[in-house]
């Protein structure tokens, strides 16, 4: 299988939360992909073990590494990112739901244009929430319907953001000088921008965030 997007996945504890995401991306995507977590030196119970144990699926190969301590964010993503060689990258909180067809919209809209850099999903982050009555799947759905549309964006956020593999040739990795968190995908949007690179909102690709959870 010829991995088009390597999917670096950083974890610290929550394990229910990581569960979830990795279920969902388990079930969700549908292009060949490697997901690369990355675990922050987590301490809570069963975790190691369920990242130990994780297979591959149908559409996903699995590699897990783990920290001895907690590295921080931009640390822990930078490991990930180092780990790469697919074409696009997309760096991943362990706190999102991701839907169906959402990384080959991602890709899609990557590759619409020359310029764009980076991508985020739609999401509940930028204030598009689904009703109770409502499922995710559901609302993800109904805005499939418009496929290949884009926003530019003032900078993208790191919960969910693909980079292609030119830029990170061109401006490096994240920057780790702020510490645990917040911050380095504002900064990185910065370079990319520096570097005459778009970056964009892939509007009708939904990811749930459980903002702050992570």
């Amino acid at each position: 299988m010829e991995v088009k997007c390597d999917l670096v996945l950083l974890s610290f504890n929550n394990l229910a939360l990581l569960k979830k995401c990795v279920e969902s991306i388990m079930h969700c995507t549908d292009i060949p992909s490697r997901l690369i977590i990355v675990d922050n030196g987590s301490t809570e119970a069963g975790l190691r073990e369920y990242l130990t144990a994780l297979i591959d699926g149908k559409s996903v190969q699995i590699k897990v590494i783990f920290n001895r301590l907690n590295e921080g964010f931009a640390r822990g993503m930078n490991k990930g990112m180092e780990a790469s060689r697919a074409p696009s990258v997309c760096i991943l909180n362990n706190d999102i739901v991701v839907t169906g067809g959402w990384l080959a919209e991602m890709i899609k809209v990557a590759g619409s244009e020359a310029e764009i850099g980076i991508v985020n999903p739609s999401s509940n982050n930028f204030g598009l929430r689904f009703k109770k009555d409502t499922t995710l799947e559901e609302f993800a759905h109904e805005l499939r319907k418009q496929s290949g549309r884009w926003v530019e964006m003032n900078a993208c956020v790191g919960f969910c953001m693909l980079i292609k593999r030119e830029m990170i040739k061109n401006i490096g990795y994240l920057n780790d000088k702020y510490g645990y968190a917040y911050f380095e995908d504002t900064d990185y949007s910065r370079r990319a921008q520096a570097n005459g690179y778009k970056c964009v909102m892939a509007k009708v690709c939904y990811v749930y965030h459980a903002e702050g959870k992570s």
